[in-house]
């Protein structure tokens, strides 16, 4: 009723049995008439150009789903903002454009992606009806759609040029929360595709990454144990060596972000520890608990998108 008062005729409210997002997508998808499928999330702000450049790979008749380069809404107010947007930057700015020339983009964002009709219309069931370990699959709709078109034989690729905004969280707990529940969504949609083949169809450049995601807890802690057991040397030089060379790497793999950002090379080292942390007992944890079913940082009487409530709304932190 809320919907319809606004008398807005290029709004259409549907209802239907609401069994999480996954049939909502699902009721959407199935109503679309055009052949290009957009769907979005509602914290995110498009930037101008982004549905007329989204299109352009679909010339491709082998391209079934386009990904948008994402970047952070107000980063600069919270330093958790400023991490994010690093890492959502490494993400846009070198990994993803590499796989999405190989048409092999692993996970195409949910918070914009935009499909073929003719590619997903036969996935909806597969899509809403995702099982994982005898339990329902609740959150990871993107990574699990991004797959089906994949194991379909379709490409997945990156648009840099289709622009969009997303509002990530503002505080510690929140950010800690969300990667969690990313990864939880990770491992659930990459064992997935191993148990099921599809990750041994995809180019070289997406097997690699895939599996080093899977592996970072792995690589992390080997890493940190070489380092800190048979190369640290216990004394106040020593540490600060490695210290200097833990930055430095950090600093190295996020030299695209920095180009754009020279001023949060003050935050390189809350970023490496940052890093340390998720890459070790956040994704222990996640692991661990990957058959937890949740979306942890959103809640039905919420507002606002990851991490945000109606009191920063309100507040103005988060523009409308």
């Amino acid at each position: 009723h809320r919907i319809t008062a606004l008398g807005d005729g290029t709004i259409r409210p549907v209802l239907f049995h609401h069994v999480g997002k996954r049939s909502a997508l699902g009721v959407g998808m199935r109503m679309a008439r055009f052949e290009i499928l957009v769907l979005t999330d509602s914290d995110t702000w498009w930037q101008p150009g982004l549905l007329e450049n989204v299109q352009m790979p679909f010339a491709d008749p082998n391209v079934g789903a386009v990904g948008t380069h994402q970047t952070v809404y107000q980063r600069d107010s919270s330093v958790w903002r400023r991490i994010a947007d690093w890492l959502v930057n490494v993400r846009y700015l070198d990994y993803v454009p590499a796989m999405g020339r190989a048409g092999a983009v692993p996970c195409i964002s949910g918070r914009t992606a935009v499909y073929r009709r003719s590619a997903v219309m036969g996935l909806i069931e597969h899509l809403e009806n995702e099982y994982f370990m005898g339990r329902r699959c609740i959150s990871g709709d993107d990574g699990r759609l991004t797959w089906l078109v994949l194991a379909s034989g379709y490409k997945t690729v990156h648009q840099s040029s289709a622009r969009a905004l997303s509002m990530f969280p503002a505080s510690f707990r929140a950010f800690m929360k969300q990667r969690i529940r990313w990864s939880r969504n990770s491992y659930r949609c990459y064992l997935t595709a191993i148990a099921k083949g599809w990750l041994w169809r995809v180019p070289f450049v997406t097997k690699v990454t895939v599996l080093q995601i899977i592996l970072t807890p792995l690589t992390m802690g080997l890493t940190m144990f070489y380092l800190i057991f048979n190369r640290l040397d216990p004394t106040p030089f020593g540490v600060a060596a490695a210290a200097c060379w833990l930055l430095l790497g950090r600093g190295i793999r996020g030299i695209s972000h920095l180009r754009r950002h020279p001023k949060d090379i003050l935050i390189l080292p809350v970023l490496a520890v940052t890093v340390i942390l998720v890459a070790l007992p956040i994704k222990l944890y996640a692991f661990a608990t990957m058959n937890k079913q949740g979306w942890l940082t959103r809640h039905a009487d919420q507002l606002g998108g990851d991490g945000q409530d109606a009191a920063s709304l309100a507040t103005g932190e988060v523009a409308a």
